[in-house]
């Protein structure tokens, strides 16, 4: 009997939109929390290029604060 599994990968904080590529497959986009992708159909067995890309958006420039920008915390993937 084969086990059904799927992998995840979990971007834990970061500022604002984030962008995920595995192996050269572009997974998604997410504008705001939670940050997570289902990445079973693009990872594979033994090494895998994960490439993650964060954007901020013009809110600094606008309201004159220094606010928080890029990635912040951990990117986790787990098999579920």
């Amino acid at each position: 009997m084969r086990e059904t599994f799927f992998m995840k990968l979990d971007v834990r904080n970061a500022h604002e939109m984030v962008r995920v590529w595995i192996n050269d497959i572009e997974i998604g986009v997410r504008m705001w929390k939670p940050y997570v992708f289902n990445i079973t159909h693009a990872a594979r067995q033994g090494w895998n290029d994960i490439r993650v890309e964060v954007t901020n958006t013009l809110a600094n420039r606008i309201d004159g604060q220094s606010q928080p920008s890029g990635l912040i915390g951990p990117v986790i993937v787990k098999v579920c």
